[in-house]
């Protein structure tokens, strides 16, 4: 973008060098200060529109992988100059069309992949890839012929991907003809054929050797929260033979060269192994629920073999380990890439876990299965490496995924009847929580501060040693009225008579975004939306506003209709509406996307801007509090005087 603009050059330049660790940074920040501050500040000096390609955003892992980057693209890319356009191809995942629909800067197109421009487009590549393969082979200049080409080209249904993916085929094949005979003749027309027929003729599967060893490496691909290397798999599998020679066969469907990490060619491979209605039958069929649980004792392996006391070599605990000048070539230097997989991974590798185990006696049949050894191994790292683990979770600064992880061993202990490993672990979590102010700063403390500090007994029968009192945050400087918790309890949302919000990570107190200003009074309440991505905030201004989560940033314009301060503020399940309560003793509930509103609780057509019907009244004092029901048909409303519950759709008070 930069060298398309070069008057945000300077702006880019200046946001890097303020902020060297912006390149770790959360998303949102990246999307702040790289794109849309720059953006804006040169905007002037952008002529024509600068079109951005995303291609094959269903690509970009998962749905819950995803969440944070589509949600960006939703909600923030609109903010962006209106010369900035962005191109985006997709399959219309669940996740991704959903979150796109009734965007109004969104124009979506269906592709009809079958009409004749498509076919003729899949025909352009397949006779560039024939004819790069008829150069390295040096084949005739007609070959296979214009009879097999249009064969190739129906044979694609109009999807690139079998195209590419035949291309591939026959560029990895020993016998030219033979392989464009098999896929004309063999009944390849549907994408699963094509993988099933690519994959028959790759390897001996014959050979169970051959099978296993091919099936572990595919699943570390396929199953892996990264992408991965060769020497990364063959670290965490140990195989007989290197698994660069399972994908020297599998050139059709993977992307590999020595050194480089291996990729899938397209989703759909990654769908069609994993799929046991589609490959369940196969010996290349991946099973989630039995290889996941391989992968993470292979990554607990690594840990036991490779976790080392202070494994970078901190002379000084006096500096912030994000300070330490050197601290990307320790890092290098001493956690090796696939160390830094297994400390990162092995607790979701081991979440994942399903399978039932029928038959163990005392283990209910619901019990995940585990492979044998794994428990052992959970222990060892437990009991002997725990803190050495933690050093390098700190240095990533991924605390909270430690808590994360530790809660899976403690619920699989139980699910196992390992009390004692459950206690440990449901300990360690109260350690890491007591102390994570300290050392996620520095990680000599972990050994300095921590451990002296925490209780001599980790036995769950004087756990209750553990102080309460987990962490102290300071920030504001007057009186905070309100704070909450977002969705996943990861970050705390807190409002102040300083007439700021800020949000603080909630395990390390660490503030992270703000403080926020916009308010003219102080701030009476706040509360996240269901999704995390917004807060609401009422003051003793009589208004409202709405903030984005990640950036700090009031959408819209401010919610004003009270007429006295706002006491409290919730938002819908929904995320659609907000309902509000105040001392002039109404309720209000908003429709913040259109920016109408309500002194009292009534309903608004929002194309006309008339209630449809009357206010409902009833509290005589001041109303506290209000709340929705789960479902969002019904809010709850108390005051000093009485409780109500009202029907939001009939719009009467069920109660009193």
């Amino acid at each position: 973008m930069s060298f398309a603009q070069l008057h945000s050059t300077s702006a880019i330049c200046d946001a890097i060098d303020k902020d060297p660790a912006l390149i770790d940074s959360p998303i949102h920040t990246q999307f702040q200060k790289l794109l849309l501050t720059p953006l804006i500040t040169s905007q002037s000096h952008i002529h024509g529109p600068i079109v951005v390609v995303l291609d094959a955003l269903d690509e970009c892992g998962n749905a819950e992988s995803r969440r944070t980057l589509v949600s960006l693209i939703s909600d923030q890319f609109p903010r962006l100059p209106p010369a900035v356009r962005f191109f985006i191809t997709s399959r219309p995942d669940s996740d991704i069309a959903s979150k796109f629909e009734n965007q109004i800067k969104i124009a979506k197109h269906l592709l009809d992949i079958t009409i004749p421009s498509g076919l003729a487009d899949i025909r352009i590549y397949l006779d560039n890839e024939v004819g790069e393969l008829r150069k390295q082979q040096k084949l005739g200049s007609t070959w296979p012929g214009e009879l097999k080409m249009d064969a190739l080209t129906k044979h694609s249904s109009g999807l690139f991907i079998w195209a590419s993916t035949a291309a591939k085929y026959l560029l990895h094949a020993y016998d030219l003809d033979q392989a464009i005979e098999s896929l004309l003749n063999k009944g390849l027309t549907t994408l699963d054929d094509l993988y099933a027929g690519a994959l028959e003729v790759a390897g001996p599967w014959s050979d169970p050797t051959f099978v296993r060893e091919a099936q572990a490496a595919l699943s570390v691909v396929i199953l892996g929260k990264t992408p991965v290397s060769a020497a990364m798999i063959d670290a965490l599998l140990v195989p007989k033979h290197s698994s660069s020679c399972i994908f020297d066969r599998l050139g059709c469907v993977l992307q590999w060269a020595p050194g480089q990490h291996v990729k899938i060619l397209h989703a759909s491979f990654s769908d069609y192994l994993t799929d046991h209605g589609r490959s369940g039958g196969e010996p290349w069929f991946i099973d989630p629920s039995i290889l996941e649980p391989q992968i993470a004792r292979g990554c607990l392996h690594i840990l036991k073999k490779e976790l080392q006391f202070n494994i970078c070599r901190f002379e000084d605990s006096h500096i912030y380990t994000t300070k330490v000048p050197d601290l990307s070539e320790r890092s290098t230097a001493s956690i090796s890439p696939h160390l830094l997989y297994s400390s990162l991974h092995w607790g979701s590798h081991l979440a994942v876990i399903g399978s039932a185990s029928p038959g163990l006696a005392g283990i209910s049949s619901a019990t995940p299965l585990l492979p044998d050894g794994l428990l052992t191994d959970l222990k060892d790292l437990m009991y002997t490496k725990f803190l050495f683990w933690l050093e390098i979770i700190c240095i990533q600064q991924k605390v909270v995924l430690a808590i994360d992880v530790l809660e899976t061993v403690a619920k699989l202990a139980k699910d196992y009847q390992e009390e004692e490993l459950a206690d440990f672990a449901t300990d360690a979590v109260k350690f890491v929580l007591r102390f994570a102010p300290v050392i996620s700063h520095s990680v000599p403390h972990i050994y300095l501060s921590a451990l002296p500090f925490a209780p001599l007994d980790i036995q769950s029968s004087v756990s209750s040693q553990w102080p309460r009192l987990q962490a102290t945050i300071e920030g504001h400087s007057s009186i905070i009225h309100s704070v909450a918790f977002s969705p996943d309890g990861n970050h705390i949302a807190s409002g102040s008579a300083d007439r700021t919000l800020r949000i603080w990570d909630a395990c390390t107190g660490d503030l992270l975004v703000g403080p926020f200003n916009g308010h003219e009074d102080e701030v009476k309440c706040v509360a996240f939306s269901c999704d995390g991505g917004k807060i609401v905030s009422g003051s003793y201004d009589k208004t409202m506003h709405v903030w984005d989560a990640q950036t700090g940033k009031i959408i819209g314009v401010p919610l004003t209709g009270h007429t006295d301060r706002v006491n409290f503020v919730c938002f819908s399940p929904n995320g659609k509406q907000i309902a509000s309560a105040s001392l002039d003793k109404t309720i209000c509930i908003w429709d913040w996307d259109e920016h109408s509103r309500d002194s009292l609780v009534q309903v608004w057509d929002t194309s006309t801007g008339k209630p449809v019907t009357g206010p409902l009244e009833g509290h005589t004092q001041y109303i506290r509090s209000v709340a929705f029901s789960t479902d969002g048909k019904y809010i709850l409303s108390l005051s000093h005087e009485s409780a109500r519950i009202w029907d939001r759709c009939l719009f009467c008070c069920l109660y009193p």
